[in-house]
């Protein structure tokens, strides 16, 4: 059950920022006249979405407590992973956003770290995201089998 409310609420957060984006309520189209301003909106909604998942995930249990009545909530080794990605990625997508309205309202062209390597640095979290549900998924699965021996 923990590790089906961890894997819920990242595809929850993750699937709303995709509609936020997908359905047009936030466009990606980027015209020359609102291009700080569109960059600025894109780049917050992502540093927004980041930061939600990571309290989110802070307070799981919490969280799992309040919408199921199971008593088998408790926080797992996996709890104290998550929410450092999302840290990660939130901070990525800030920076993302400070370098952005630098050039944009301040005129430095030449600033580009973050713009130039995004898609890495934002793959990189998702990779490792990925790696730690499955291994998640595998550890649980497994000590799910095995008969705990008792004291």
């Amino acid at each position: 059950m923990n590790s089906s409310h961890i894997t819920l609420f990242i595809l929850l957060m993750t699937l709303a920022e995709y509609i936020v984006f997908i359905s047009g309520l936030l466009s990606l189209e980027v015209t020359d006249e609102n291009r700080k301003y569109q960059g600025a909106l894109i780049f917050g909604t992502q540093v927004l979405f980041s930061i939600m998942t990571f309290f989110i995930l802070i307070f799981r249990v919490q969280i799992s407590r309040m919408i199921s009545n199971s008593k088998k909530i408790k926080l797992t080794n996996f709890d104290g992973l998550f929410h450092w990605l999302f840290l990660y990625s939130g901070v990525i997508a800030f920076l993302a956003l400070i370098e952005h309205l630098a050039r944009h309202l301040l005129g430095l062209r030449s600033i580009t770290i973050i713009y130039d390597s995004y898609e890495a640095l934002v793959y990189i979290a998702w990779a490792l995201n990925s790696g730690l549900l499955l291994s998640m998924m595998i550890i649980s699965t497994k000590n799910a089998q095995e008969p705990h021996l008792s004291n």
